[in-house]
């Protein structure tokens, strides 16, 4: 991802979640305006082949195989018919890329383009011409019928936030167990649900998530926020978790114990040499090493779809709880205050995030024994920073 990418697709993003809709982006520069050529970054390709319109991964290198496929610029005066290329060139090792034909007509170079999937139909729209909001908010218009699709009734929602305010009301309350899992352990154990390992949503198909805040700080607004846990796919995997873990792991200097701690992301290879590396033609997530051996090479991987499927199972429908935390008589006591509503985050900016170094994945093995491997979970997690631009809020709901 390039600079002007990250710096202008957030606020358009964060504006089409909230109406729960997902979108590719391109940003054509004056020499894509000049040769009628944009190259397809991985998460437009991703989210192009996930809703059916075009699959790159399957498309042969050549313009004889190039695609033509209907598009339609949006317009507040309403919606003009063209076309878009999708195709592979012989040469660079077939980078996807893409052109929408009458481009130059309703954008200039470093315009924002939104592109839309809708029916079989690609919708482009200018996000740095038009006035985005009174375009949704005219229900004649494109953008208004397809917001006025959102459906935010949700009973258990309104179960749950009822059970929530009165647990706020009851002030301070101590905390039913010691260290950082207290929060969200005493959380659960005032909303009757049981201690388990299930990777399912929390309560009636909603996740909890509960977090420490200060007097100022919203929940979970400006932290390193956990999405989900998923296992790599070991069986296609270059390693195993204990070779691995014995290739690349160090000595705890206290304990001599054999382990692996860090942070991996897509935008830089940490310390200890680690990469995230989205690839579309096998639509996986590889965790590369580029330190031991020249070119670097592939650890371990992910299969996309899993991962796909993990975070929108798990996030279909969020309460972020914030709480203020305070010590009374040497044990924390928190006061639950503010529940944040977040539904149907869009898949394309999860993709999108992930790619930009903004989603990282946290590594946590140590060895078990002599051949064993203990993790707490290879956790997907996102900084706080970009919190906004995955999770579109429904409401925000004090509770005391």
């Amino acid at each position: 991802m390039n600079t002007e990418y990250d710096r202008l697709i957030p606020d358009a993003a964060k504006l089409l979640g909230r109406y729960g809709i997902e979108a590719g982006f391109v940003i054509p520069t004056p020499t894509a305006m000049d040769k009628s050529i944009m190259d397809a970054t991985w998460p437009l390709r991703e989210y192009f082949a996930r809703t059916g319109f075009h699959d790159f991964r399957s498309q042969p290198k050549g313009t004889a195989a190039k695609r033509l496929r209907p598009l339609k610029f949006v317009e507040p005066s309403g919606l003009v018919d063209s076309k878009v290329s999708l195709y592979r060139p012989e040469t660079k090792d077939g980078d996807p890329r893409i052109w929408i034909y009458g481009l130059t007509a309703h954008a200039a170079a470093g315009d924002l383009i939104a592109l839309l999937v809708n029916e079989g139909c690609l919708y482009a729209v200018n996000c740095s011409r038009h006035k985005l909001v009174a375009m949704f908010e005219d229900l004649s218009s494109f953008l208004g019928r397809l917001a006025a699709r959102l459906d935010t009734n949700a009973p258990a929602a309104s179960e749950l936030l009822k059970k929530l305010r009165g647990i706020g009301a009851l002030g301070f309350v101590p905390s039913q167990r010691p260290g950082d899992t207290g929060i969200g352990f005493t959380l659960e154990a005032l909303l009757g649900i049981a201690a388990n390992s299930s990777r399912s949503p929390d309560y009636r198909g909603i996740e909890l998530k509960a977090g420490r805040m200060g007097i100022r700080t919203r929940a979970a607004s400006s932290r390193h926020v956990t999405l989900f846990a998923k296992t790599p796919a070991w069986d296609q995997s270059p390693f195993s978790a204990r070779a691995a873990l014995e290739t690349y792991g160090y000595r705890d200097p206290k304990t001599n114990r054999l382990q692996l701690f860090c942070s991996v992301d897509a935008a830089q290879a940490n310390s200890l040499g680690f990469l995230l590396e989205p690839r579309s033609e096998t639509d996986q997530l590889v965790n590369r090493n580029i330190n031991r051996v020249g070119g670097g090479e592939d650890v371990f991987l992910w299969l996309m779809d899993s991962v796909r499927q993990a975070f929108s199972q798990k996030h279909r429908e969020t309460f972020w709880i914030g709480a203020r935390a305070k010590t009374i008589s040497g044990l924390e006591h928190f006061h639950f205050v503010e529940a944040r509503h977040t539904r149907n985050p869009p898949l394309s900016s999860f993709e999108r995030l992930l790619a930009s170094g903004k989603i990282c994945v946290d590594l946590t093995m140590s060895e078990k024994g002599e051949r064993a491997v203990r993790d707490h979970g290879y956790l997907f997690r996102i900084y706080g920073s970009s919190f906004d631009e995955l999770f579109p809020e429904v409401a925000v709901h004090p509770l005391a």
